[in-house]
């Protein structure tokens, strides 16, 4: 029974991050009203999230290489250094100043907004198709920015990018591809490179759960590449006035 509780989870968390709503802010709202299935092991789920983002990206990736798109591929790599060194500095700085300096139902309404303007402004308007350096930057801030309270990082670096005239394609598998490095540290690091799963009948639910996981992230890519990307917004929001209402205590 308790692996079972660990497996829903695990699940929870990695499905989670699959949107842009703020995973950590969900988490704890779980973990507050169905305490048994508190998503306390994020570190041994970082590792699997970061597996189905790799794969997400991984058709694009051979693209490009079979291809032989070396100049592309470059500046995908540099983009990607810049953006994550400017996270990676956030997160130190993060670590010293604390990270509770926003309520987290002011940092889901403000995704929820970014969304929501991003949807009836950006929508088949932009079109490069690769990053540029100086909009890698942005995302990298916006990604930093996303360690506060209620900031959902795929919902931020996502508006952000779009902002800079990036295309959906370009911008969606940018902020794919710069949490894998992070994620996969973070759970070699912390964890260990641990998951924790015993037994066959546990590894097979494994890849059930990576499944379902990367077919809500394809979800997620085609509402946003549709234009939809004010649903998302339009649910943090209400997620926002119900924290704010009833005053739930957040802690992420």
């Amino acid at each position: 029974m308790q692996q079972f509780k660990y497996m829903v989870t695990w699940a929870l968390h990695i499905c989670l991050e699959m949107l842009p709503i703020s995973s950590s802010t969900h988490a704890d709202i779980i973990g507050k009203y169905l305490p048994a299935f508190a998503i306390n092991d994020t570190q041994a789920a970082h590792g699997p999230t970061a597996i189905v983002f790799l794969l997400y990206i991984a058709p694009f990736i051979v693209t490009l290489l079979l291809k032989a798109e070396w100049q592309r591929i470059w500046r995908w790599m540099v983009a990607g250094v810049i953006a994550d060194a400017v996270t990676s500095g956030i997160y130190v700085l993060l670590l010293y100043a604390g990270s509770d300096v926003i309520p987290p139902e002011i940092g889901m309404a403000t995704t929820g907004v970014l969304l929501i303007f991003v949807a009836n402004t950006v929508y088949r308007k932009n079109n490069v198709d690769d990053p540029t350096y100086s909009g890698s930057l942005w995302v990298g801030l916006s990604q930093g920015i996303a360690l506060l309270p209620g900031v959902s990082r795929l919902g931020m670096t996502y508006a952000v990018a779009r902002l800079q005239g990036w295309s959906h394609s370009c911008t969606f598998l940018f902020s794919c591809a710069l949490v894998v490095p992070l994620y996969a540290t973070y759970w070699l690091v912390l964890s260990g490179g641990s998951i924790h799963v015993p037994s066959m009948v546990d590894s097979v639910l494994m890849c059930v759960i990576l499944t379902a996981a990367y077919g809500l992230l394809w979800v997620t890519d085609y509402l946003l590449a549709t234009g939809r990307s004010w649903c998302f917004g339009l649910y943090m929001l209400v997620i926002a006035c119900v924290i704010w209402m009833f005053g739930i205590n957040i802690t992420v």
